[in-house]
């Protein structure tokens, strides 16, 4: 199957869980995947593992509550494959329900 033929995606928590299926629901469908997670060894280890099946991954370690790391995660995503079409962002940053998107969107978090 090759819906996603020709398609860059970047996937944030990739190394397990959720993150980790749709590695392989994006991978196995034709897509370049770059895998992005905080978990050195695991990420390494799934992505060798994908790889080794005919995929065509790579591993980029990065997290996402630093703001810097994302930036660098979309410029190795196009670096590896020329683009970014995708983005499956499934790492996520806890925090409390009552802070402001400026608060998210400041590298600093202070808006």
């Amino acid at each position: 199957m090759a819906e996603f033929a020709g398609k860059a995606v970047l996937i944030s928590g990739a190394a397990s869980g959720i993150g980790l299926a749709a590695t392989e629901h994006f991978a196995t469908r034709g897509a370049s995947v770059l895998m992005v997670d905080r978990n050195t060894a695991l990420l390494e280890e799934q992505c060798a593992r994908l790889t080794a099946a005919g995929n065509k991954v790579a591993s980029f370690v990065a997290d996402v509550s630093d703001f810097a790391q994302c930036g660098a995660m979309v410029a190795a995503c196009e670096a590896h494959f020329g683009k970014l079409d995708i983005a499956f962002n499934h790492a996520g940053v806890p925090s409390g329900l009552d802070n402001k998107f400026e608060e998210f969107a400041s590298p600093t978090g202070t808006g």
